[in-house]
């Protein structure tokens, strides 16, 4: 199973780079850009859309702006986010020529995609697909900047005075919740659930129907429950593990940093200093 970080970033070319920024199989079909939008890219006017994707709890809202001609380049921004705490910009700036070119060739590719007789390994090999993703991936046209991930900051800064607070961290089939209760006879009262559904709706989907899907994906459920009574000690050392789960903030195209971080650190934490519970 080809199993990356974050769902679909639907940039204006849909490549592996970008879906390993986003926790989706590579074959993923990407949102279609609107002929509007095309064609106001064409010609470099001014145009802004917006569409949205949600897949397994993992919802994106992006941005597609056409920002106009100037000094003879055309700029153009794809701003992608999602509720993965997790922003992806990608700015590219082209002659008009370029953005023709550009558009062109993704106009061919979709109308192709989306023909029933078009499959995923003629959609890569496609030659409209690929002029458009080499005008999408050359540095010296765009630039990706990924943000900072760091789902735990208002937890790791809670926690030094035990004040309450809750993060739900959410990534495909996976939920992390992770809540701090209250302060009582010097510990502070913490409570962490991990909340697993396999397999993917989409792997689902091959062999059932939709209702049938959602029936199964409420069976198919791993919930795991744990309260915590946490020393000062404790605190410093949980906070520090989460510390290390951050992500910098990062630009270009090697995404290898976003992939889903190793979390056996504070599973093992977890398991070794608190009490599993059932709710």
């Amino acid at each position: 199973m080809k199993k990356l970080f974050f769902i679909l970033f639907a940039s204006f070319c849909f490549h592996s780079a970008q879906a390993q920024i986003l926790n989706m199989s590579v074959n993923f079909e990407p949102l279609h850009l609107s002929d509007d939008f095309l064609r106001n890219l064409a010609e470099c006017r001014v145009y802004a859309d917006e569409q949205a994707s949600e897949l397994d709890g993992v919802k994106v809202k992006t941005a597609y702006m056409v920002e106009g001609l100037k000094d003879g380049i055309c700029r153009i921004t794809v701003r992608g986010e999602s509720n993965t705490d997790v922003i992806i910009t990608q700015t590219c700036e082209l002659s008009p020529q370029q953005a023709s070119d550009y558009s062109s060739h993704l106009r061919k590719y979709q109308e192709r995609h989306y023909s029933p007789r078009f499959d995923d390994k003629q959609i890569a090999n496609d030659k409209d697909y690929q002029a458009a993703l080499q005008i999408m991936t050359d540095r010296k046209l765009c630039r990706v900047i990924r943000s900072e991930m760091d789902p735990t900051k208002t937890i790791r800064r809670n926690l030094t005075t035990c004040s309450a607070a809750e993060s739900v961290q959410i990534l495909p089939n996976l939920q992390i919740t992770r809540q701090i209760v209250k302060k009582e006879d010097e510990l502070c009262l913490y409570d962490f659930q991990v909340i697993r559904a396999n397999p993917e709706t989409k792997e689902l989907m091959r062999i059932l129907n939709s209702k049938d899907v959602k029936e199964l994906k409420k069976i198919i459920r791993i919930e795991f429950n744990f309260s915590c009574s946490f020393t000062e000690e404790q605190i410093a050392e949980y906070t520090d593990i989460l510390q290390n789960q951050v992500v910098p903030e990062e630009e270009g195209l090697d995404f290898s940093a976003v992939q889903r971080p190793d979390y056996s650190e504070e599973m093992t934490f977890i398991m070794n200093n608190c009490t599993m519970v059932k709710k």
